[in-house]
């Protein structure tokens, strides 16, 4: 492997999508996002299927607490993404930068 700018640029891609996974890799958080989703679509759904108000208010009730637990998880949900996508990019980086000194 040749280190040129792609490969250097990659390099640091990597390690700055490790340090990310390191400094805020919260399983936790990720659970807690698939249970808002799960009470978003529950709630979703009973909301649209209610036949009596004590329906449509567990739904309405659901919807807000799925909203409330993903609003508070929002900033782990970003910073997982920024480090999902620094390690991808570095990695193509990597990648394809042995493969411009061969052309």
């Amino acid at each position: 492997m040749t280190m040129n700018t792609k490969t250097l640029a990659g390099v640091a891609l990597l390690l700055v999508g490790i340090l990310a996974f390191i400094g805020g890799g919260d399983i936790g958080g990720f659970a807690a996002f698939l249970l808002s989703i799960g009470l978003l679509y529950y709630g979703a759904k009973k909301l649209r299927r209610s036949e009596s108000s004590n329906q449509r208010s567990l739904g309405i009730l659901l919807l807000i607490v799925g909203l409330i637990i993903i609003s508070n998880w929002l900033p782990f949900l970003i910073s997982f993404l920024f480090m999902v996508g620094c390690l991808i990019l570095g990695w193509k980086l990597i990648k394809s930068g042995g493969e411009d000194r061969a052309r």
